[in-house]
């Protein structure tokens, strides 16, 4: 993710990875020339091929940048690392940008708390009379 003004924004995939089971985050942040080709896009939609400038141009733009990713198609170089932070897990969205008042999803096998969270979404589905 490019870092940009909004934290949120920069550290957003953040608690997908936590309930992923990823509990020590570290922010790598780096620096790639402007000319350079990524792949920016939604994460459940092809990425579109364009610079380094014209991807950050389109995160900041763009009406709800909630999902977006940016791929570097190659390795970074150690010389191109600026620094290394600890980032704390509390910032970003669960299961899918917009979850925020639905019902969760259904959890995947050996998730953190799936079983807890396979319950409470049983027990959601239940009717009154069913509790």
């Amino acid at each position: 993710m490019p870092v940009v003004a909004n934290f949120q924004m920069t550290f957003q995939w953040l608690r997908e990875l936590k309930r992923r089971g990823y509990r020590l985050a570290r922010g790598i942040q780096f620096r790639i020339d402007d000319t350079e080709a990524v792949f920016i896009g939604h994460y459940n939609q092809v990425p579109q091929e364009m610079t380094v400038a014209q991807s950050i141009a389109f995160f900041l733009q763009a009406e709800d940048p909630r999902g977006l990713q940016v791929v570097v198609p190659r390795a970074i170089a150690a010389r191109e690392i600026t620094g290394i932070r600890s980032i704390p897990q509390v910032t970003g969205w669960r299961f899918y940008p917009t979850a925020k008042g639905r019902p969760p999803l259904w959890p995947f096998a050996g998730e953190t708390n799936a079983s807890r969270l396979r319950r409470r979404i049983e027990q959601l589905n239940k009717t009154p009379w069913e509790l």
